[in-house]
């Protein structure tokens, strides 16, 4: 009878485990400049934004991207944001000076992550 319980009580935790688990939100695959997954902008302004970057990047060596989706929940923009430059890798091999906005639509504010000048 108390090893029944033991493994009800058990399987419960396991279960509880599992419900709280926080299913992220994936990391789009860099294919533009600006990746709008929230259908904010029009093609015209995807297209001003994308020359924009593109001749910003030509004239300074600097690479920006544009971020935007719905959510980033359960994760906070700031670790969500990690998550995306870690799999972006954007700017140049040892300059470190790639930079991209994230804008979450459930978030009042844009995450502007900076690149440091030592790589780290």
């Amino acid at each position: 009878m108390l090893r029944r319980w033991l493994g009800l009580v058990a399987a419960g935790v396991l279960l509880a485990g599992f419900a709280t688990a926080r299913a992220e939100v994936a990391v789009p695959p860099l294919k533009a400049r600006v990746t709008d997954l929230t259908g904010t902008l029009t093609a015209p302004q995807i297209q001003t934004l994308e020359t924009r970057l593109r001749d910003f990047e030509r004239s300074k060596g600097s690479q920006v991207a544009v971020l935007m989706l719905p959510t980033t929940e359960p994760e906070t923009i700031e670790e969500y944001s990690i998550r995306v430059a870690d799999a972006w890798k954007i700017g140049r091999a040892r300059v470190d000076d790639g930079d991209f906005v994230s804008k979450s639509a459930r978030v009042s504010r844009a995450r502007f992550p900076m690149s440091s000048p030592s790589g780290s």
